[in-house]
């Protein structure tokens, strides 16, 4: 009787793999791929700020970690959502007046592509590479508004206020930072330079969230 059941079972199962073989079988790939993206979704962080670091350093893990954290805390500090800081890093040991060449050209054509794309809207960039940024008209916008009220310690490269010297702030004192070379320049793309990073909706919203948080970035003093 067992032996009859199995049998009819077989057979069963026999015409319907038949039948329905390319049905089930893309069906439990779909069911795959829910799945996978559901466990991504759900382990994935969401990142809320995101800088950039281009200059002939390069640094490790666990500074990129500190100055990940770093940023957190001021965004944090400005109202913005508690999100994860991303940073970029792109060692280029490009001088003022350099053109491409070699290896150096291939990471300066990354970085190039970088900007094009417009990830990171806090940028901290070498002298050369900010010279770089500061011809492309409205790619960087002048600090002068996220400036605090002391300013007196603050360093800006030129006359165009649209790089401070990142050794002249007190964030020059924190982990992972205090390592990065002490003429490396703080600034900050335009509105219209990251169009395309979000949403349309949403990129007039994230662009402020930057413009809260830059000024307490120009005012942080790391604590102890």
């Amino acid at each position: 009787m067992l032996q009859e059941e199995k049998t009819a079972f077989v057979k069963k199962w026999e015409n319907y793999w038949y039948h329905y073989k390319w049905h089930t079988i893309v069906a439990i790939f779909l069911v795959f791929v829910i799945l996978i993206s559901t466990l991504q979704s759900c382990n994935q962080t969401e990142v809320g700020v995101i800088a950039m670091y281009a200059g002939p350093k390069t640094l490790s893990t666990k500074q990129i970690q500190q100055m990940g954290a770093t940023l957190r805390k001021i965004s944090v500090k400005s109202g913005n959502e508690d999100l994860v800081a991303d940073i970029y890093d792109y060692p280029i040991g490009l001088k003022p007046g350099e053109g491409h060449g070699g290896e150096t050209g291939k990471n300066v054509e990354v970085f190039d592509n970088e900007i094009m794309v417009g990830n990171a809207v806090i940028l901290f960039l070498s002298p050369a590479l900010y010279e770089r940024l500061k011809e492309s008209n409205g790619g960087i916008v002048p600090l002068d508004p996220y400036l605090p009220e002391q300013t007196e310690h603050i360093v800006f490269y030129d006359e165009s206020h649209l790089g401070i010297y990142l050794s002249s702030l007190p964030l020059y004192m924190s982990e992972g930072f205090c390592d990065l070379p002490s003429d490396t320049l703080v600034c900050m793309r335009s509105a219209v330079s990251v169009k395309n990073l979000f949403e349309q909706k949403k990129a007039q919203e994230k662009y402020q969230e930057y413009v809260r948080m830059m000024p307490n970035l120009l005012s942080y003093v790391p604590e102890g």
